[in-house]
């Protein structure tokens, strides 16, 4: 516990250093305490106060403005000044809709009224779908750059979705609306990422060649982390059905497959050798591959990991320290990743999953033990079940302020939803993928096999449109504080702490006695 409250000092100075400036030059401040040193009584006190201090101004001056740099807020100056000219490279897989493209810049270069200046920063650019551009195809555009808007209620004017600040956090405050675009040079990239995106494109083409939609469009989001190609309404269902997470790939989605794969693991190949757990790390880590690799993927990877490490080492109360460390040393590398919400949400998830998967679980089998009888074995079915509803509820319960917060939906049927879509979603991740594959070599079988993928995936379909229409299924514009968020998970650390003492006093009623009489 004294590591995380370092850790957790460490990623509130960034959190609170993101909001005013401060210098290195007031690091000094943490040998204060040290003088105290002198004392006996309260050398321990001393030394821990000063490192305390250390890492909270280390974390508050390495994430302050001067420090994190204004280079994006370079191009961002030349937001709504008229015609502009920039040189940029394409830094990210190319997000393709019905008739446009999105395409994620890295800017070298920006012309204004004759003038060329150095520049860095991010520009994203929606485009005609065609012609089509690539990963590391190096761009000159002309047009005009503009803020991101704020989207708000015609009548009420409240914002609605705050689009500036949620690119804001992925780095970009710019974009432009249909330029001229003039192709300079091609392949200018990573040579692994272009692959793997142009992989990834073959393999959205072969699911979409295989099944119908909307269930095409479903199984991308699902497997290859395309979004974006499901039908907004569908989206939408997820949303007001508290299913949304099943659709994005982070702590909360991968932390439930590592434990559903772990239960499968479990039940067909036992505990010896532990090979199920190296058989969850593999499903992890190929389905963070295949899904396109970006950076909040593989840090929500990193996270799962953890987790199944910390069982492999036997030390489960020792993985949320293993989450904190692993989260500060992100953060130490790039500190605006601490403002992203796929951030915030894959951290909290897999802290909600270590935190109080084992509790809920351990209820769970109770239930059914009592259901099933005492001396019986829980069917194998029973307990994949229990299991990855274990993990759903746990991660929920703590993305669930963050939800609120930031999207401002919530749908008191979520956890029956999401228990009953959790045995769809392995099987569709599970056949979708030889889909992909087969259909890049032989899309005749890829449709015979994708039939079976359809199932799964109109049975969610079907679940979730069922689920929105109830008038009672959601409540939206709910106003949730940053404030409220904090004191929400105060609360949760609270009723843990607790629960850990009164589960020790449980253990040990004797010790306990004689410490209280001694």
């Amino acid at each position: 516990m004294k590591l995380l409250w370092l850790y957790s000092l460490y990623l509130a100075g960034i959190i609170a250093g993101s909001n005013f400036e401060i210098s290195w030059l007031v690091l000094p401040a943490s040998l204060l305490p040290l003088p105290l040193v002198c004392f006996k009584r309260a050398r321990k006190v001393a030394l821990w106060g000063s490192l305390s201090l250390l890492l909270l101004i280390a974390g508050l001056a390495s994430s302050s403005p001067h420090a994190i740099g204004a280079g994006l807020e370079v191009l961002a100056w030349y937001n709504n000044s008229g015609i502009v000219t920039i040189n940029a490279t394409i830094d990210r897989d190319i997000e393709i809709r019905d008739s446009s493209q999105h395409l994620h810049l890295d800017c070298s270069q920006v012309s204004s009224q004759g003038v060329n200046r150095s520049t860095t920063g991010h520009l994203l650019v929606y485009t005609s779908r065609y012609p089509e551009y690539k990963y590391g195809d190096e761009l000159l555009i002309t047009g005009k750059l503009e803020k991101p808007p704020v989207f708000k209620n015609e009548i009420t004017g409240e914002v609605e979705f705050d689009y500036a600040s949620y690119l804001a956090n992925q780095g970009i405050l710019s974009i432009m609306v249909y330029p001229e675009i003039q192709v300079i040079s091609a392949n200018n990239s990573n040579f692994f990422l272009s692959g793997l995106y142009d992989i990834k494109q073959k393999l959205a083409f072969s699911i979409e060649r295989a099944l119908p939609e909307p269930s095409s469009s479903l199984v991308c989001g699902i497997l290859l982390g395309q979004r974006y190609k499901i039908h907004q309404d569908i989206q939408d269902d997820f949303s007001r059905t508290g299913a949304f997470h099943l659709l994005a790939i982070s702590g909360l989605h991968l932390g439930i497959i590592a434990t559903m794969t772990l239960s499968l693991g479990r039940a067909v190949l036992g505990r010896q050798g532990y090979i199920y757990i190296f058989l969850a790390l593999t499903a992890i880590w190929l389905y963070a591959i295949v899904s396109g690799s970006g950076a909040p993927v593989i840090r929500a990877a990193v996270m799962a990991s953890i987790f199944l490490l910390a069982e492999l080492a036997g030390r489960q109360k020792s993985a949320l320290p293993a989450l904190a460390l692993a989260a500060s040393i992100m953060v130490a590398i790039d500190p605006k990743i601490i403002n992203t919400t796929s951030f915030q949400m894959s951290f909290s998830a897999m802290a909600g999953i270590m935190l109080f998967y084992s509790s809920i679980r351990s209820w769970g089998q109770k239930i059914l033990s009592r259901l099933f009888g005492e001396k019986r074995k829980l069917p194998a079915l029973a307990g994949l079940i229990i299991d990855s509803l274990s993990a759903s509820l746990a991660a929920t319960i703590f993305v669930l302020p963050l939800t609120l917060h930031y999207f401002g939906i919530f749908s008191p049927l979520g956890p029956l939803v999401t228990l009953l879509l959790m045995p769809a979603l392995i099987p569709i991740i599970a056949i979708s993928m030889p889909v992909a594959v087969l259909g890049l070599f032989w899309p005749t079988g890829a449709m015979a096999l994708g039939w079976l993928c359809w199932v799964f995936s109109k049975y969610t379909l079907v679940v979730t449109e069922w689920f929105s229409g109830w008038d009672s299924s959601y409540a939206e514009n709910i106003t949730f504080s940053g404030f409220l968020v904090i004191v929400y998970y105060s609360g949760m650390l609270a009723a843990y702490l607790v629960a850990m003492i009164w589960k020790r006093t449980k253990k040990h009623p004797v010790a306990n006695h004689q410490m209280e009489t001694g």
